[in-house]
């Protein structure tokens, strides 16, 4: 059984465009990306868009029931490269042909966004009308707004490219990113669920989702996130306390989960950590970088909680040279012996 919390109810007959969010994996994972939970808040915040999440291995709306060919956007979330086929099987699911040249004019427009359309559209573009280059917030607004103006989206695509970070292949596009934080958008009424079943819980159980950053400046030769989304860009204190604060009020969730793309890095995590201790929340975080992990960070994250930290050395000091990732044998050594002797395992 699955009870949710602060899901969003609109009547579908008395809005202007349906939009279907679609993860293409799994529940947990799903309710453990603050990127869906943002496309979600943020579309319900216009008034004439109803957006309906859809996950993996389903082709169905969690809100109403309604197959992805009722609606007028199905977009796809695409984070990893492996679930491709998943985005494939929940299009037939949904009662939509796999290949866009398939479908009918008057189908739902199928759109993606996410690292991995931002990164490299083109393995995808046989199935998916247009991608989203960038950060969704900046970009769904405009390309909405257009689609609503259109009698039929799906003969008029090429109207579509006046919106910046729109990408149809065969055209130029310029990758869209958030500039200031403080434009950002930060979903407080998060969803959450409860239940009793295993398969059902999120990634960092019952938290409540807090970004502190977007992007990185580490530069990594294998990340996605260090080559592409520069420069990288931090919310101040002062909102990160007051959005966990507000988050707390609107779910009852005392546990927070840091969310960025090297949390450590933040150049004020140990004063944030301090910060949400006193405040009575639980600390969570899902990546330390080994360089910025320092003995009142890890006291802090003991003092909420943390039994065990991941340390993982990847390869030999040559190779992370070679990729960009020059921590030390010495560096691993260090932080593993500070670990020890505050007992974390």
């Amino acid at each position: 059984m699955l009870l949710e919390h602060n899901v969003v109810v609109k009547d579908p007959l008395r809005i202007g465009l349906r939009f279907a969010s679609c993860y293409p994996n799994l529940y947990r994972s799903a309710m453990s990306s603050l990127g869906f939970h943002i496309i979600y808040d943020f579309l319900n915040h216009q008034e004439d868009v109803y957006c309906e999440r859809v996950v993996y291995p389903y082709g169905k709306s969690l809100e109403t029931g309604s197959p992805l060919k009722d609606f007028d956007v199905v977009g796809f979330s695409l984070q990893y490269e492996q679930d491709y086929p998943h985005v494939l099987e929940m299009l037939r699911k949904g009662g939509l042909k796999v290949r866009k040249e398939d479908r009918s004019p008057h189908d739902p427009l199928v759109v993606a966004g996410g690292p991995c359309a931002s990164s490299n559209p083109l393995p995808m573009s046989q199935f998916i009308d247009l991608f989203l280059v960038g950060d969704g917030e900046v970009i769904l607004p405009q390309l909405l707004e257009k689609i609503a103006q259109l009698d039929n989206p799906h003969q008029e695509l090429d109207a579509l490219l006046d919106v910046e970070g729109v990408y149809i292949p065969g055209n130029k596009v310029k990758l869209v990113q958030v500039e200031d934080m403080h434009d950002a958008w930060r979903p407080v009424k998060q969803v959450y669920p409860e239940t009793d079943n295993p398969d059902l819980i999120p990634a960092f159980g019952r938290s409540f989702l807090l970004e502190v950053s977007r992007g990185c400046a580490r530069g990594c030769r294998f990340c996605m996130a260090g080559c592409m989304y520069r420069p990288r860009r931090e919310v101040d204190l002062k909102t990160l306390l007051k959005t966990a604060e507000e988050g707390r009020k609107s779910t009852g969730l005392n546990k927070i989960a840091l969310i960025g793309g090297a949390v450590s890095d933040y150049s004020q995590i140990e004063e944030l950590c301090r910060e949400l201790l006193q405040r009575e929340f639980q600390v969570t975080t899902p990546s330390l970088r080994i360089e910025s992990i320092s003995r009142d960070l890890l006291e802090s994250l003991k003092e909420s909680g943390l039994r065990t930290i991941t340390i993982a050395p990847e390869s030999t000091w040559r190779l992370r040279k070679l990729v960009n990732k020059p921590i030390t044998d010495e560096d691993i050594q260090r932080t593993m012996a500070t670990a020890f002797q505050m007992k974390l395992n």
